[in-house]
């Protein structure tokens, strides 16, 4: 669910709290998808820049962007000057910060083309794990993470921790894993997830509980294999 779909929630439930009375919270997928949008529509809006593909980079700040490395790819976040050259000095390339094409904002989104050269070359001296032991240190403070493949991602300690990954105990299969709710109330207390039921698992209950049938009238549907 988008963030604002659950902002939208969450605002809807509180007023409930405040007030007493209950909220219809009206999300629209298109119009949470609009709202996404968010800078790069106020470029348009504003300039009438109309975007194009920018591969896996950022339009306004350099470097940010995935940088290949010697075996996968890594994602930096270091435009602001203390953090580019905290990055550059990781790097060995400590004269960058002081070079005029490089020295400022302005002039390394301008010299980009050839600033992100000089950076994944640089990468692609060490592994992902090793630039991402690097960067974890407390002296080196350079904001940057793996590109993760789906089994990494989900034996991620953090992902662990907030439950994403559960176990659902199906009696037809025995035990499955699935992704959890992303959304947690604290109010609701512990989730539990039901697994999918086989076809038809649940005919007798529905038509008997929700529309009334008799055993009778079951049973004449299980012989013309209605059900």
């Amino acid at each position: 669910m988008a963030p604002y779909a659950v902002i939208g929630i969450l605002s809807a439930l509180w007023k409930r709290q405040e007030t007493g009375e209950g909220s219809v919270v009206d999300i629209s997928m298109l119009d949470v998808l609009t709202g996404l949008h968010t800078y790069r529509a106020k470029y348009y809006l504003v300039a009438g820049e109309i975007p194009r593909p920018v591969g896996t980079g950022h339009v306004s700040h350099v470097p940010l962007r995935a940088y290949k490395t010697k075996d996968s790819g890594i994602v930096i976040e270091a435009f602001m000057d203390h953090f580019f050259r905290n990055l550059c000095n990781a790097l060995g390339l400590e004269k960058l910060p002081d070079d005029p094409r490089f020295n400022s904002r302005p002039k390394r989104l301008e010299n980009k083309e050839g600033l992100d050269n000089l950076i994944e070359e640089a990468f692609q001296k060490k592994t992902a794990a090793e630039w991402c032991e690097i960067f974890d240190r407390p002296e080196t403070e350079v904001p940057g993470g793996p590109i993760n493949t789906l089994d990494k991602t989900l034996a991620d300690p953090q992902l662990q921790a907030r439950e994403m990954v559960v176990e659902i105990d199906a009696p037809h299969t025995g035990k499955l894993k699935d992704v959890g709710n992303p959304i947690k109330i604290s109010t609701m207390g512990k989730q539990r997830y039901n697994p999918p039921p086989i076809l038809g698992e649940h005919s007798n209950l529905i038509l008997r509980e929700k529309l009334g049938m008799s055993e009778e009238e079951l049973e004449e549907l299980k012989e013309k294999n209605i059900i």
